[in-house]
């Protein structure tokens, strides 16, 4: 921002997440935050929740734009000769706001009814031990498949063989939220429906009973029933697939995303 004000140079600011919202991130930078958002000629948010809440915090609403991410539709798409498994993919970091440990209390319930489903999840972070700990105390540690970090095609593989996608986010004791996951953005491409939460821009992207189901924020129990819906009503999540794939491509694809970014600069910096 400094720089920027020095060299008269057009300052463009994107929010992506916790630094929207975390309570310890606003209180240090409150008044620096406050300046930013006079000093810039524009900026992004990547959820309409995170929208209102930049302007809660003194943005200017005609600075203010809702511009969410784009994925590549080259990467993660349906494959031909995909085997929808009885597999349930969860995929990002293992920390307190993606809530990985409901997950796995709402596949455990999953398991008792299904139970020859799996779930495979993807990533790392500092809840991982603690996961791995809870699924031997669920005595469930044969059933779930942690992965650690894998890259972009094997993880889309990995999407072509799933019968569904679950996150279980949530708003954190200090306030720390998603903005829009990325990975919901991804599996919906792969034409996996999602069961996900009330959370964020997460209900700007799921439509709910269409491309996937979303519950409030910590009901592990309707979590666990909707899950139990799709792996009990496969057709129904292959064409609640189908209807993610749509939707992402139209709304959500990098090459739309990319001019958006382009042309909200190149309006701002004239």
């Amino acid at each position: 921002m400094s720089i920027c004000k020095k060299l008269n140079i057009p300052l463009i600011v994107h929010f992506h997440g916790y630094d929207a919202y975390r309570n310890d991130i606003l209180n240090s930078f409150e008044n620096r935050y406050k300046e930013l958002f006079d000093k810039a000629s524009a900026v992004i948010g990547v959820s309409l929740d995170m929208c209102l809440q930049l302007m809660s915090l003194g943005c200017p609403q005609p600075k203010l734009h809702y511009l969410p991410y784009g994925i590549d539709t080259n990467i993660f798409k349906l494959d031909a000769k995909n085997k929808r498994s009885l597999t349930f993919v969860a995929c990002g970091r293992f920390v307190e706001k993606k809530a990985p440990h409901l997950t796995i209390k709402a596949f455990s319930i999953v398991l008792k009814e299904v139970p020859e489903a799996k779930m495979i999840m993807i990533g790392e972070g500092e809840l991982l031990n603690d996961c791995k700990k809870l699924s031997k105390e669920l005595n469930i540690q044969n059933a779930i498949r942690f992965t650690g970090i894998l890259s972009q095609d094997e993880i889309a593989d990995i999407y072509n063989n799933s019968l569904a996608f679950v996150q279980h986010s949530i708003k954190t004791d200090q306030n720390d939220s998603e903005g829009t996951p990325l990975v919901i953005l991804e599996s919906g491409a792969a034409g996996l429906p999602v069961v996900s939460t009330l959370h964020a821009g997460i209900i700007d992207v799921v439509e709910e009973g269409e491309t996937g189901f979303l519950v409030k924020e910590k009901d592990v129990e309707g979590m666990a029933n909707r899950m139990l819906f799709l792996a009990k009503n496969r057709l129904v999540a292959m064409e609640m697939g189908q209807k993610a794939i749509q939707k992402i491509r139209t709304d959500y694809n990098i090459e739309a995303y990319t001019q958006r970014l382009w042309e909200l600069m190149s309006n701002n910096i004239g």
